[in-house]
């Protein structure tokens, strides 16, 4: 089989057509962009690239297939738009002249192949992508993966007739939610939980694509974290670079997809519920929730991180108590507990300080002069009290950072002042003294010399007069 009779969009042999008779493909298409690489192109002599499946701002994934052993494939490239082009060849990486570009596409080069080779470990897990392997080529790098044949979880709710209920968004989710579980269990992050990286299969199965390291890495090189982010999505500790990302990370994301599942529409900016919490609780939007599901649901998109769930698990669980037993399908009754337990302590934060990230959000709204209101826009029923976390008793999202909150307090840095004021007098009286009495001193002009007038003086004072 010669790789020209190859449609470039279904893989399928159509010989000498020009137009491909099984999905209408024309081989004369030419990339929607310059920076696609050309259908048809072959890397180290075993996948064929063909047309693109989409594109983000540090990838381009295409159709593929692997000559060996004949099978198809997803080829995800590592191509950050804003600091790379394609060579003249067609082929080549070449880098931006500008001079963060080289630094921040060898981080997250770096990164994109560690994460790759990380997730070959997920071989066979539901709901995460199986990674067959990372290649290097045209002077970037590639992942080579299972191709998964679906639709983004976005186009595929469009097409449903009516939005859905909680129970089969549940069930939908289940398979990311123990995706996202495994992850943190193997000391990995996501951060990049949104619609447009969860894949409905031809079968109805969710599967979590495009892990988002390497690009929020290329975005913090270049100071540019909107390429990393998507509004609605993204908690407000990654929009802080001092703020400590972990396993709560996650789980806001996953919490906004299950929300924008059920309620049609996506939870407010993270940074605008800052000042005044606009989140709608679904019961408002018309979603037949139970309470305590709701509670859960809301406590997942907590604004502060420290008052979210910090395990999938317990939010799976706490999801799960919502569900009675007649609604659960017979193979998800026994056992209820599937997922791994989280070890946060082994998780790999981008950041460490999130005592500074609080204190930050502390004095955004201060400035603001705004106190959250309860009124119809906001959560219509707080977790109950063995679920919330107290700010001040709860450990701190930041794997035991030493607490900070205390530099931030008025009446702290009052007595900080007074202490330095005071220091600088003392400073200053002691200046004097050198200055003026010590030299008067040493002359014998403020104290009488003891051989003069005929006393004895101490031996202290005569070995100074002496001398």
């Amino acid at each position: 089989m010669r790789v020209k009779d190859i449609c470039m969009s279904c893989m399928k042999e159509k010989g000498a057509a020009a137009v491909c008779p099984y999905c209408g493909w024309n081989e004369s298409t030419p990339p929607a962009s310059p920076t696609h690489l050309v259908a048809g192109t072959i890397l180290l002599n075993r996948y064929i690239v063909g047309k693109v499946l989409g594109q983000g701002s540090c990838g381009i994934t295409y159709m593929g297939y692997d000559i060996l052993h004949m099978e198809l494939r997803a080829i995800k490239e590592y191509l950050p738009t804003l600091l790379t082009l394609r060579a003249a060849d067609k082929l080549a990486v070449t880098l931006d002249s500008k001079p963060e570009a080289r630094p921040a596409f060898r981080e997250g080069y770096r990164r994109f192949i560690e994460e790759g080779e990380a997730l070959k470990a997920f071989c066979g897990d539901a709901g995460i992508v199986h990674v067959h392997e990372c290649i290097e080529a045209n002077d970037t790098a590639y992942i080579i993966m299972s191709l998964i044949k679906g639709q983004p979880l976005g186009d595929y709710l469009a097409g449903l007739p009516h939005r859905m209920n909680f129970n089969d968004a549940i069930r939908l989710m289940m398979p990311v939610l123990g995706a996202l579980s495994r992850v943190h269990h193997a000391g990995m992050l996501h951060r990049d939980v949104t619609p447009d990286n969860i894949l409905v299969d031809d079968e109805g199965k969710a599967w979590l694509i495009d892990f988002g390291t390497a690009r929020y890495v290329v975005a913090e090189k270049i100071r540019n974290p909107a390429i990393a982010l998507t509004d609605g999505f993204a908690p407000c500790e990654q929009h802080y670079s001092l703020a400590a990302q972990g396993s709560w990370t996650d789980i806001y994301g996953a919490a906004a997809v299950l929300y924008y599942i059920m309620a049609g529409q996506a939870p407010p900016e993270s940074l605008a519920r800052i000042h005044r919490d606009s989140l709608i609780a679904p019961s408002r939007l018309d979603v037949d929730i139970p309470d305590y599901a709701e509670a859960a649901l809301l406590k997942a998109l907590a604004v502060r991180a420290n008052e979210r769930y910090q395990r999938i698990s317990e939010f799976v669980n706490d999801l799960r108590r919502a569900r009675s037993d007649s609604d659960k399908p017979e193979e998800e009754q026994e056992p209820e507990e599937t997922l791994p337990a989280e070890h946060p302590d082994q998780l790999r934060p981008l950041h460490t300080n999130s005592s500074l990230y609080s204190a930050k959000l502390e004095a955004e709204s201060h400035r603001a002069g705004a106190v959250p209101e309860d009124d119809e826009t906001s959560n219509a029923e707080e977790p109950s009290n063995d679920e919330t976390a107290d700010p001040e008793t709860s450990p701190s999202p930041d794997r035991k950072a030493p607490d900070l909150k205390w530099l931030f307090n008025r009446r702290t840095l009052k007595i900080m002042l007074i202490i330095i004021v005071l220091g600088f007098i003392i400073g200053l009286l002691g200046s004097l003294v050198r200055s003026y009495v010590i030299p008067e001193v040493e002359t014998g002009a403020l104290v009488p010399s003891p051989i003069a007038s005929g006393t004895n003086p101490p031996d202290a004072i005569t070995a100074l007069y002496l001398n």
